[in-house]
């Protein structure tokens, strides 16, 4: 329980920083027509802008995660990918950038992402690339935002299923099979990767197989009680 609440007072922190950040850069103020534009787009983003863009689209990739992964994985075109991110769950009190409020501006772009080979089927590579949108291009947010993406908060409940798989197959394999506590002891017994969600997880034996519902999709009832 420690662990746990350590972890949401880091994200009930970092939430304020963002909102914070947010209104005192004026991220919703548009840009002056004086501005110079290059390509068509405008000059560019403040790093400091950058940076809350992508930590709060990392919080809510990975908060409706199972349902986005399983939703791009299917697509068969851009107007479904627009589909799929705009049927994700929002906070009407957490600053979000223009890729969340009005993902069917960028859906030819998600569309490219996540069929090249930087996607990985991994939040926070998909965050890095779609938090500089619209002013600069993919690439160079990805090139930009990649950092803050793999060093802000700790990954959430929702995308533990879905890193593991990623990073730990055979792990996650033995998991999904788990019946009990003891054998999620067992199977997490002697790891020695510095993997953060894989430390959690066997700090925590007894919430594993909860966490692991918890990335089921549409599976949100176990997510929101309060002392999962």
């Amino acid at each position: 329980m420690a662990a746990l609440d350590t972890q949401l007072r880091e994200a009930l922190r970092r939430i304020e920083r963002l909102e914070r950040i947010a209104a005192e850069n004026g991220l919703e103020a548009p840009y002056s027509p004086g501005e110079k534009r290059g390509r068509g787009r405008p000059s560019g983003v403040p790093p400091e802008q950058l940076e809350v863009r992508t930590e709060s689209l990392v919080f809510w990739l990975e908060d409706n995660w199972p349902e986005i992964s399983r939703g791009l994985n299917v697509a068969q075109n851009e107007q479904q990918v627009a589909e799929v991110l705009k049927s994700g769950r929002q906070n009407s009190h957490t600053f979000y950038p223009p890729f969340v409020k009005a993902p069917e501006r960028f859906a030819s772009e998600c569309w490219k992402f996540i069929h090249s080979k930087r996607y990985h089927q991994n939040p926070r590579n998909l965050a890095a690339a779609m938090a500089g949108l619209p002013e600069i291009s993919v690439r160079t947010s990805f090139n930009r935002c990649h950092k803050y993406a793999a060093n802000c908060h700790p990954v959430g409940y929702r995308a533990y299923r879905e890193h593991l798989r990623r990073k730990f197959h055979d792990r996650f394999r033995k998991l999904t099979a788990a019946a009990s506590t003891e054998e999620v002891v067992t199977i997490l017994r002697g790891s020695k990767s510095k993997d953060a969600v894989l430390r959690h997880l066997s700090e925590n034996p007894d919430k594993v197989l909860r966490w692991l519902e918890c990335g089921i999709p549409g599976n949100t009832r176990l997510y929101d009680e309060p002392n999962l």
